[in-house]
């Protein structure tokens, strides 16, 4: 279960936008037409968490993916139901 941790947005921004504590990935989200963001120590269902240890955000799992652990159509844990 995804853990969410809005204490742990610092106070830096980069480019105009928050990073989160060491530990933490930033993953954006969307509801209606409302984008925000937050820190998460694991990333939600349609995202992967990159393997570089360095990573500090979140990224979309490829569009054949309704879950999965990197960036391309193989990489799915499962498919987008549309894709079968």
């Amino acid at each position: 279960m995804t853990s969410f941790d809005y204490e742990s947005l610092t106070n830096t921004t980069f480019r105009g936008e928050c990073r989160c504590e060491k530990g933490f990935m930033y993953q954006e989200d969307t509801y209606g037409d409302f984008n925000f963001g937050f820190c998460t120590d694991e990333c939600m269902f349609g995202f992967y968490t990159p393997e570089d240890a360095n990573a500090k955000e979140c990224l979309p799992c490829n569009e054949a993916c309704s879950e999965c652990w990197g960036p391309s159509s193989s990489e799915c844990f499962e498919c987008a139901p549309w894709a079968f």
